[in-house]
């Protein structure tokens, strides 16, 4: 019987706590705004995108060195740009939906005026993802991310300590939508 009572209470919590909480799709408060369930008029651009986090190990704010390799109609550009904002317990469709549309630190304003200035599109345009757009996607703290200096890291090894401040690398596939 209390296993049962103890059951009951446990649902109910799971219930309330699924409305009143934000979306934790990366952790708490992230909530990527860029997402849309349909891109209908947006126009297609497909790439790869690797971010290299300076110091993976802090809660805060850091550096991020986001390099872009996007294609459009067979033209293919290269971007890159470092960016100083919050990546731990955020998603990676938080992070980019950040770094494409809301921060506004000059690298970040630079980097989507050059993607935009370099397919054609207008100097307004805005980036949008759906819940597809992100694909093949390393996943956060597995082996083979965390850089060490002066080493050559292999992905089929567990990563070693690499001191007080870890780097870490990943990689995905990014389809975007500007409108």
């Amino acid at each position: 019987m209390t296993v049962r009572v103890m059951m009951i209470v446990f649902t109910i919590a799971m219930t309330i706590a699924s409305v009143v909480v934000p979306a934790w799709a990366g952790g708490p408060n992230d909530n990527p705004t860029c997402i849309i369930s349909n891109p209908g008029g947006g126009t297609a651009v497909r790439g790869t995108i690797a971010a290299h986090v300076q110091n993976g190990a802090t809660a805060g704010n850091t550096d991020v060195d986001f390099t872009l390799r996007l294609e459009r109609g067979g033209a293919l550009a290269f971007f890159r740009a470092s960016v100083n904002m919050q990546v731990f317990a955020r998603s990676n469709e938080g992070i980019l939906c950040d770094l494409l549309n809301t921060n506004n630190t000059q690298a970040a304003v630079d980097l989507r005026a050059a993607i935009l200035r370099t397919f054609g599109f207008s100097s307004t345009g805005l980036f949008w993802l759906t819940d597809k757009s992100i694909s093949n996607a390393e996943i956060q703290g597995v082996s083979g991310q965390w850089f060490c200096n002066n080493s050559y890291t292999d992905p089929t090894l567990p990563a070693g300590p690499c001191g007080a401040s870890q780097r870490g690398g990943s990689m995905a596939d990014v389809i975007l939508y500007v409108k």
